[in-house]
């Protein structure tokens, strides 16, 4: 429930702002980057982990930590391995002492190693990751998708059974919890530890009806895109058109560039010709971007924006500049007029390859 966990953090964030107590503020700063980030705006939980991390900085020790471990995930999420990377190295699990934190540490290193190519480093610290928030008595993998990981890693290393064995764990336990992303996750997980083509098909079905419509977009995206290469391996390139373009859509709105770059790769073996991916209009701004340009909409300047948000001037600018491009406009004048616009968002524009 994002919509209820967001309001929340804003009230919280504006009695810790009233009271300048900046340890509640990084806690509220942390929560809020994860809840983005879990919504699938990587560009929005990367500017408030970005903000956490400065508010961080002021309190020194241990509160350093945690809104890094947000950032390191965006930024992998993003394709920006070598940024993470960056931030990892000065964000060593070893030194928390919260096995909770520590847990969510080694998950977001195994997540970078993984993506550097690493599968087996990345393994260690997923397995880790369990032991660390078994032994703090974290059960739910709504906090912490370990086995999910662990199981992707292991059935890419050809180690089935494990990989199985894993993914119905985290599949059961989120079942019994309910919710929705964290299902989501374990039915992709499910797929991948099925070497079965149409097994596989079924289970990305499965996880693709469910977060589809929820507000947990990037996880769909994945499900998307991960359900149109089956489809294309199994022969069913037509209807793998249609899922790969609604993958990338999603993709394109949470930022996840390599994803859409995924989707096109996939989309062309598929037999079409994306000349264009992602969507243009209103939809496409990220949260961050949209909130910039309603107040530019409402005559704010860019000085009186960087105020209201606690950002700076120049995020300001980067946020208008994006947003006219998406928006196809070149003045303040233009926004509030583009932003009612009813007109659906361009779809992926394809052409069968003859």
């Amino acid at each position: 429930r994002f919509a209820t966990v967001d309001d929340l953090l804003r009230t919280a964030q504006g009695r810790a702002r009233e009271r300048g107590h900046t340890a509640s503020e990084l806690s509220v700063s942390f929560l809020s980057g994860i809840s983005v980030l879990w919504q699938g705006s990587l560009l929005a939980a990367e500017e408030e982990c970005r903000r956490g991390r400065r508010l961080g900085a002021q309190l020194g020790g241990g509160q350093w930590n945690r809104p890094t471990l947000g950032l390191v995930e965006a930024l992998v999420k993003q394709g920006r391995i070598d940024e993470a990377a960056h931030l990892s190295d000065s964000l060593r699990p070893e030194q928390i002492d919260d096995g909770m934190f520590r847990a969510v540490a080694r998950c977001e290193r195994g997540r970078l190693l993984v993506a550097r190519g690493l599968r087996s480093e990345g393994l260690e610290e997923f397995l880790a990751a369990g032991d660390d928030a078994l032994g703090a008595g974290i059960v739910n993998p709504a906090l912490n998708p370990w086995r999910a990981d662990a199981a992707t890693v292991l059935a890419t290393l050809g180690n089935w059974d494990e990989a199985s064995r894993l993914a119905d764990e985290h599949l059961t336990l989120a079942r019994a919890f309910g919710a929705v992303r964290t299902i989501g996750i374990g039915l992709r997980a499910m797929a991948a530890a099925t070497p079965d083509l149409s097994e596989r098909i079924a289970w990305l079905s499965e996880a693709a009806d469910l977060l589809e419509p929820s507000a947990a977009r990037l996880e769909a995206a994945h499900a998307l895109v991960e359900l149109g290469t089956a489809l294309v391996g199994h022969g069913d390139k037509e209807e793998a058109r249609g899922v790969l373009r609604r993958g990338a859509n999603l993709a394109s709105l949470s930022g996840a560039h390599q994803l859409v770059e995924e989707a096109g790769i996939q989309l062309r073996a598929a037999g079409a010709r994306p000349r264009r991916l992602g969507i243009i209009g209103p939809d496409s701004l990220t949260p961050a971007e949209l909130r910039v340009v309603r107040l530019a909409a409402a005559g704010k300047t860019n000085q009186g924006i960087a105020a209201d948000l606690y950002v700076s001037v120049k995020t300001v600018e980067g946020h208008l500049a994006k947003a006219y491009r998406k928006l196809g406009v070149d003045s303040r004048q233009s926004l509030a007029l583009a932003l009612d616009s009813c007109d659906d968002p361009e779809e992926l524009i394809d052409s069968p390859a003859s």
